[in-house]
């Protein structure tokens, strides 16, 4: 299994991707509502429209009949005018006005007819407007007979005789004088009859304009409905987009700008990043960040190495030594310092070769390390010059130490000048007075060995 399979935590696009999704389709369902609104606003707009037309249609229809009801009558009461000016002319104001209606080809039971024909009208309304065209039909035929009685015993235009409808008079009618036809045309307008298909003309189309407000009425409120819970859930749809965006705004903070926030000041802080976040993302980015910080603390620690350890010998070199002696002596310690020089190094290097002198070089940290490496207190500081620092030390322990080290000399068969200094207090003589005095004693011992170079 690799590295990137180990990781835990959700994607981030386990989070975005449904987000677009589920965003995207309630915009979807917005502009569905939207349209649904808009169509139904239209379609309630309409059955206004066409319920106030058809109203109007019904209204003007009411007008038709009464008007030609009012110029008939008119007529017929004075169809000669009596007096005045004109006194014994045709009086021709209400029958020219009569006429004029019959003859107006957007009036009348046909042209009524079919404009209702266009409403597309429930049955039973479109039943009680059909029985109130036929009983409008019959009003005319009432009026055709009374104008034909009067047509009978007037001369009256040839327009006019032309639009009357034939209606064929009996021998009596015939023979009746203009106030007898007057007489008899006034008692059909007035019969009962007549008076009864007036009342159900009428009832009948108050009926349908009644049923057809109410049955508008409950279509529009249908409609009404329709808009109110489409506009409901139209804001429903608006405020989940809403809580959707902030939901998302809030696990963005929560699973991933928080997270890397905290991240971030770890890492201006050099520590190590957990790796159990929620994301996948944070945690793919603390793993890789925290294997950088691993490779980055084993190249400072071989760095370290190099800069801190001799190369051949592995022991700490002069900047170690240095950095030693920086640092404040503990106090009320005793210390004991010992300085190292190597005898015949240079003959070696000359001789045999500086191959030769790394042996021997070698061979002495070798006897220094079995000796006072315990402590990690050995440096080289020179080319063939080591010391060795040893704190909490009795006096009678350096002659363990020292013989101990010749004893490592032949064991490796390397020949090392040795001189040391001792004190109970390193504190208040300080180390490199102390390591002084060592180093002038060692140098004593050296020009004292044998077969020096």
């Amino acid at each position: 299994m690799n590295k990137r399979q180990r990781i835990s935590g959700i994607r981030i696009s386990y989070i975005f991707l449904p987000t677009i999704i589920i965003i995207g389709i309630i915009h979807i369902l917005i502009i569905i509502c939207t349209v649904f609104i808009d169509s139904n606003t239209k379609k309630l707009s309409d059955e206004s429209q066409k319920t106030t037309n058809c109203i109007d249609d019904i209204t003007v229809m009411l007008s038709y009949t009464s008007k030609l009801s009012d110029t008939i009558g008119t007529f017929i009461y004075t169809p000669i005018i009596p007096a005045g000016p004109n006194q014994g002319q045709l009086n021709t104001g209400p029958l020219n006005a009569y006429y004029s209606e019959i003859a107006n080809t957007d009036k009348g039971p046909n042209a009524f007819t079919a404009k209702i024909r266009t409403y597309h009208l429930a049955y039973k309304e479109q039943v009680l407007i059909d029985d109130s065209i036929n009983c409008l039909k019959r009003l005319i035929e009432y009026q055709n007979h009374a104008m034909r009685l009067i047509s009978d015993k007037v001369a009256l235009p040839e327009n006019v005789l032309a639009r009357i409808g034939e209606y064929e008079l009996t021998d009596a009618e015939k023979a009746y004088t203009l106030e007898e036809a007057k007489t008899a045309a006034l008692n059909i307008l007035f019969s009962q009859e007549y008076s009864l298909e007036n009342r159900d003309f009428v009832s009948k189309i108050d009926e349908a304009q009644k049923l057809i407000v109410q049955s508008s009425s409950e279509v529009q409120q249908s409609y009404n409905d329709k808009i109110s819970v489409q506009k409901i859930l139209l804001w429903v749809f608006i405020s989940s987009i809403l809580a959707v965006t902030v939901l998302f705004i809030v696990l963005l903070l929560y699973l991933l700008v928080i997270p890397l926030i905290k991240t971030a000041r770890k890492i201006y802080a050099n520590e190590r990043l957990g790796e159990n976040n929620t994301l996948y993302e944070t945690n793919l980015l603390a793993k890789a960040y925290n294997s950088l910080l691993d490779r980055h603390i084993e190249f400072e620690v071989e760095l370290r190495k190099v800069a801190e350890r001799d190369s051949l010998t592995g022991l700490p070199n002069r900047y170690s030594y240095n950095e030693f002696l920086k640092r404040p002596a503990p106090p009320n310690t005793s210390c004991c310092a010992f300085l190292f020089d190597i005898n015949r190094l240079k003959y070696t290097n000359d001789t045999f070769g500086h191959s030769a002198g790394d042996v021997l070089i070698k061979k002495a940290s070798l006897a220094i390390i079995e000796c006072f490496q315990d402590r990690d207190n050995c440096y080289r500081i020179g080319g063939d010059e080591f010391v060795a620092i040893i704190n909490n030390i009795e006096r009678k322990e350096i002659d363990e130490y020292v013989a101990d080290f010749h004893a490592a000399e032949e064991k490796y068969d390397v020949s090392v000048a040795m001189g040391f200094a001792y004190t109970t207090n390193v504190a208040k003589q300080g180390y490199e007075k102390l390591i002084s005095e060592a180093d002038t004693l060692m140098y004593e011992n050296k020009r004292g060995a044998r077969g020096e170079k």
